[in-house]
């Protein structure tokens, strides 16, 4: 157990500070920001408080994190025997706080920092042992409160009509094996403007999944006397939501019981709805797949940036992101997949960047000619 008091300096991913606090288990709190971090601060406290019980937690402003003499005559007195991580912050704060412990009397082994390519807490004296982080309190509730977010959206009900994960594994099965199958149910629930079907006019023509070589748990769609209730989830469905469960069924396989998955959420931040197709927490990590059935290369391309900008909401710095995707085809100049993923490597240049999966891909989880082949998602959820 951690008894001397833990600096933190709060940057505008409060996530790295929360697993410094899980690990050295600190019974205060000492937190330095700035202006531009106080509402990180804000959240950072409600979490070490309220998922972390140190109720002990204070926190000290410096009014320029640039300013080098700004942040040491803050520091001033302030950093005697405690334990500094240093990970947050900018990298003039975190420089000068740290020559500020050394002068109030801190030793290396007391100055630490959060290597996340790792997963360990480091400290500046190489004979001090590595520190695996301790995730077991970091969860999804815990990644809300730390990066403002809130759980959004109506309250899901589930019939017993509704779509099951057989009928998901059917579906995909039946899609990646010939894409032309997504593409007509795609436009079998959807009206003239490509947007979803009212359940009004599909109960005046009902859909025969055996029709379309289907088995599934419904043998026609909408049944008698269904409510819209009912409807709805199936119109989704076989817009292309099929995807989200079959992809999280291929995750759980590889993950097990290591992380946690979590499907189909919304969420809300400063009152702007957010959705996440699937969210996976293993370790200190946050993985987020974005999925779509799409197969062109301008609508992948823009849900791929947008789904790293979710995962960077959600999951900050530490965060991993992919598309899922049907991407399929080419031209003169190679494949349409390989065009993205140059672009990608392109305009990245960090241990995150996001990662891409085609139809080509799907077909190897989905063991279309082949044995099932999972290896291309196990690396990256490794990763």
């Amino acid at each position: 157990m951690q008894t001397e008091p833990l600096v933190l300096l709060v940057g505008s991913n409060p996530l790295p500070n929360y697993l410094a606090a899980t690990t050295l288990q600190p019974r205060r709190v000492l937190l330095l920001f700035t202006p531009d971090t106080r509402d990180p601060k804000d959240r950072l406290t409600h979490a070490l408080r309220t998922r972390l019980e140190i109720t002990d937690v204070d926190a000290w402003e410096i009014v320029d994190g640039m300013n080098a003499l700004a942040v040491r005559e803050r520091c001033a007195g302030l950093l005697t025997g405690t334990h500094l991580n240093y990970t947050g912050g900018t990298k003039v704060m975190a420089a000068h706080v740290r020559m500020a412990f050394r002068d109030q009397g801190g030793t290396d082994d007391r100055a630490s920092y959060v290597d996340e390519r790792e997963g360990i807490l480091r400290t500046d004296d190489p004979r001090v042992r590595l520190r695996p982080l301790v995730t077991d309190r970091l969860d999804l509730e815990a990644l809300l409160i730390l990066h403002g977010l809130e759980r959004g959206g109506k309250s899901a009900r589930s019939a017993a009509t509704d779509p099951t994960a057989n009928d998901a594994d059917v579906t995909a099965s039946a899609c990646v094996a010939t894409p032309s199958i997504a593409r007509d149910l795609f436009a079998r629930f959807s009206d003239e403007q490509g947007k979803r079907l009212k359940p009004a006019a599909l109960k005046g023509d009902p859909f025969k999944p055996e029709a379309s070589g289907l088995s599934l748990s419904q043998s026609v769609i909408p049944g008698e006397k269904w409510s819209n209730r009912q409807v709805d989830p199936w119109v989704d469905f076989f817009r292309g939501i099929w995807l989200e469960p079959w992809v999280a069924a291929k995750v759980r396989a590889v993950v097990g019981a290591s992380a946690t998955v979590d499907v189909g959420l919304e969420l809300t931040r400063d009152g702007r709805a957010l959705e996440l197709d699937i969210v996976v927490i293993r370790g200190h990590r946050l993985y987020l797949l974005s999925c779509t059935t799409d197969s062109t290369l301008k609508m992948c391309k823009s849900k791929l940036f947008e789904a790293a900008l979710r995962a960077r909401q959600v999951g900050g710095d530490l965060a991993r992101c992919a598309l899922v995707s049907m991407l399929d085809g080419g031209d003169a100049d190679g494949r349409y997949a390989d065009h993205l993923r140059k672009d990608i490597a392109s305009t990245w240049e960090a241990p995150n960047t996001p990662c891409l999966f085609a139809l080509a891909d799907l077909r190897e989880w989905a063991g279309i000619d082949r044995a099932v082949d999972l290896s291309s998602l196990k690396t990256w959820l490794d990763s």
